[in-house]
């Protein structure tokens, strides 16, 4: 009660004399950071809820919710928030004129979440995606021609920059997480990338942000000089996918070889981990599952189900309309056999991918 009598204080006086966007930032109650040590985590010896569906992390995670899958999320909240360090909120993207905006999916989930957890309001991060909407409703993913018109030049860059730490700002986000992927092998695109993010970086630093950017698993880190002040999260799933064989989103020796990448990349790192899986079709069709919806299919049509021995996933297969299907999926058992291959090797920096459909009744 006292800290709210406080923060509406602190709001008038900011309103009185007219200060700016960071410094209205500044002027935020101070939550840990859980990103300054080195690839350290947080105590975590608080008690940890026991749910079936849950992975029962020794340290906690971050987890990401997404704008597509929020009915019932606050209910999926309950039970992995004693478990969570921090929330990434994903995403916002570009409109077809090229200016940013926050889904409203997202703006009410933050404020439902807010409002349950009162009296413990964890980091809020806000995911930036290179997915552009069209006038034909459809949307680019991945966009590396729209990256280019924002990395165009300096003044371009700064340009971007501002918006997106206004967008944070103004959402009342801890942080920003930039997802900017397809990059692949175009060095001239990585170069002023790694630009851009200076220019960010030192931006959110005025403003007392945090930056986060998230690496594909094919990234040659070798050939790219990377940003310093960031931390720099490896996504490790989709080993196997569309447009591969039957397989898991990751297993151990996957694991270890994105940590001995990671290495190269910075001290201050972290790896996500995914939930779910994929249905593997004879035709050629790959289907993205969540968990709920891999154990119905399961308990509907599963044959030959086991686990497997080195990813720990889930595995069945069935048949339909003559097509046969492999299915693959992690589940919380699945989820926490990988957390710990990670922390076994002193990773402890851990980020989910993500809520929704995790949660099996």
């Amino acid at each position: 009660m006292v800290y709210r009598v406080y923060k509406i204080m602190a709001i008038v006086v900011v309103s009185l004399l007219g200060l700016t966007n960071c410094s209205r930032q500044a002027e935020k109650k101070t939550i840990q950071d859980n990103t300054k040590s080195d690839n350290v985590s947080s105590d975590n010896s608080s008690t940890l809820i026991v749910n079936s569906s849950v992975p029962k992390f020794q340290n906690k995670v971050s987890v990401w919710i997404t704008y597509w899958e929020t009915a019932g999320i606050e209910e999926e909240w309950n039970a992995w928030k004693s478990y969570s360090k921090q929330i990434n909120y994903f995403a916002a993207y570009f409109k077809e004129d090229g200016n940013l905006f926050v889904p409203d999916t997202i703006e009410e989930t933050k404020k439902s979440i807010e409002e349950l957890s009162e009296t413990e309001q964890l980091p809020t991060y806000l995911t930036i995606v290179n997915d552009q909407e069209k006038a034909d409703g459809t949307s680019s993913l991945k966009d590396t021609k729209l990256l280019y018109s924002l990395f165009k030049s300096e003044k371009t860059m700064k340009k971007h920059s501002s918006e997106i730490i206004e967008l944070a700002i103004d959402g009342g986000y801890d942080g920003i997480e930039i997802d900017y992927e397809a990059i692949r092998n175009d060095w001239t695109l990585w170069k002023k990338y790694m630009r851009f993010l200076e220019i960010l970086v030192k931006q959110a630093e005025e403003c007392n942000l945090s930056i986060r950017v998230l690496l594909e698993p094919s990234i040659k880190v070798d050939k790219i000089t990377f940003t310093e002040g960031i931390e720099y999260i490896m996504m490790c799933y989709n080993l196997y996918g569309s447009g591969t064989k039957a397989g898991p989103k990751a297993d151990k020796d996957f694991l270890i070889s994105m940590i001995k990448k990671m290495k190269k990349v910075s001290k201050k790192r972290g790896y996500a981990i995914a939930t779910g899986g994929f249905d593997f079709a004879s035709d050629g069709k790959v289907t993205a599952l969540t968990i709920v919806e891999a154990k119905d299919l399961q308990l509907a049509k599963g044959k030959n189900i086991y686990r497997d021995k080195d990813s720990k996933s889930m595995v069945f297969t069935y048949t339909k309309g003559g097509i046969k299907h492999e299915v693959w999926y992690a589940d919380e058992e699945t989820v926490q056999y990988l957390v710990e291959v990670l922390e076994k090797k002193g990773e402890k920096n851990i980020s989910i991918w993500r809520l929704g459909g995790t949660i099996y009744k």
